[in-house]
């Protein structure tokens, strides 16, 4: 049965009827380590790896100068060099972020009756549209959804820095990044995602003890330690496996 499939904004099932779709299970990488004088390995620690899914596009309309247009659009639609949203019919709102591994020869493909796609998913989570961190009533507290680790963006207003020049921010009482500011107010874009940190717009380099702030499903406390603010929004994008 074919599938409906959305890839960066485009519908692949308008011209083609999507069959053979792979979507194995998300492969894990199991480290081990041995322990002296004890017989067997004990386990240390489970990264999830890179995923691939396939599919095969066969054309709906068999008339060559249509299928030299169809084809044409196609691979326009998969010459990007960043991962962009790939979702299924099947899977409601969630999606993944997908980088076409689209090599080959247009010849070829032209004079086939179908098109094998690959994708390459760097990140094997699946993604919900961006909500905002949900705050507990003393403002300290944020909760996060999904079941999978999320790395979140905070935007500060008004951010203004103590008499050492910096606005601090920590997670959990453990990890803490400190953002330099000159005097008066800013706003301040912490991605964590991205790894970057700017201060109305331009760039600048953050001081971080421990490590950027990565969320867990569930509640976290994130608040201002250093100088002053406004307000603090947190966006982040729900991840699901």
């Amino acid at each position: 049965m074919s599938k409906t499939v959305y890839f960066n904004g485009h519908n692949l099932s308008t011209n083609f009827y999507v069959h053979d779709l792979v979507r194995p299970a998300v492969p894990h990488n199991v480290t081990t380590h041995e322990v002296p004088g004890h017989d067997g390995l004990v386990y240390a620690n489970t990264q999830l790896q890179a995923l691939i899914i396939t599919m095969t596009l066969t054309y709906i309309n068999a008339d060559s100068a249509t299928r030299r247009a169809t084809l044409r659009e196609l691979e326009s639609w998969l010459n990007v060099d960043e991962p962009k949203v790939l979702q299924f019919s099947d899977d409601g709102d969630l999606y993944y972020l997908a980088i076409p591994q689209n090599g080959g020869n247009t010849r070829e493909r032209l004079n086939a009756s179908s098109v094998m796609v690959e994708f390459l998913i760097p990140d094997p989570a699946m993604y919900k549209g961006a909500s905002m961190a949900t705050p507990s009533k003393s403002g300290n507290n944020y909760t996060f959804t999904g079941n999978y680790p999320c790395r979140p963006v905070l935007t500060i207003t008004g951010a203004q820095p103590n008499s050492s020049g910096y606005y601090g921010i920590k997670m959990d009482d453990s990890k803490i990044i400190d953002v330099p500011l000159t005097s008066g107010s800013h706003t301040v874009v912490i991605d964590c995602d991205a790894r970057t940190v700017t201060v109305d717009n331009a760039n600048v380099i953050p001081t971080i003890t421990s490590d950027w702030f990565v969320c867990t499903p569930g509640t976290h406390k994130i608040v201002k330690y250093l100088g002053s603010q406004t307000t603090l929004a947190i966006a982040y994008w729900p991840r699901w496996l």
